[in-house]
């Protein structure tokens, strides 16, 4: 008997909680800046000067509520309508040797401080933006690329990122910097 009221409190909570619709967005834009990375974190170039072996670039991504929760004072969560795809980075420069304008530099920039911070790990998982919204209905995130294996000689770059959607959108952003 004791068993049987015992679940049939459990079914009771379970039924009697409101089920929450949660937050849909979608990732809208994407820009990109250079930075310094030698310091602990990357810190935003104001000049388009950085040293080669701490080049970094910040990819500010901006997202855009889609539909919002039927209660958004819940802890209902967000849904991002978007998987990410494809992800490639490139130069409209040569490179190096190996490496001509539009040849893909995916594995020479990591998304963190990690071996296993790959862009081909990012991709596998799918997952793009995110952030905390705060009660607006437009925000940005920010990440970043680190370049772990610089140009072979010193001078001109224009970085290009393109990242694919699940929905068959493309967002593209180029960035140019002197790397010495």
């Amino acid at each position: 008997m004791k068993h049987i009221i015992q679940i049939t409190l459990l079914m009771l909570i379970f039924c009697s909680c409101r089920k929450y619709t949660p937050s849909v967005y979608e990732v809208v834009g994407i820009e990109l800046g250079n930075c310094d990375n030698s310091d602990i974190r990357p810190i935003e170039v104001i000049t388009d000067s950085v040293p080669m072996k701490a080049y970094a670039i910040k990819i500010t991504l901006t997202q855009e509520m889609r539909k919002k929760s039927n209660d958004p004072e819940s802890e209902s969560g967000t849904i991002n309508e978007d998987r990410l795809n494809s992800f490639n980075i490139f130069s409209l420069n040569n490179f190096d040797s190996s490496h001509p304008a539009r040849a893909s530099l995916n594995t020479y920039f990591l998304t963190a401080l990690g071996a296993s911070a790959t862009i081909e790990s990012l991709v596998s998982k799918g997952e793009i933006g995110g952030g905390i919204r705060h009660n607006n209905d437009a925000w940005t995130t920010e990440e970043f690329l680190y370049l772990m294996t610089p140009p072979s000689a010193a001078g001109n770059q224009s970085f290009v990122v393109n990242i694919g959607l699940s929905d068959g959108r493309n967002l593209s952003d180029t960035i140019k910097v002197k790397l010495y």
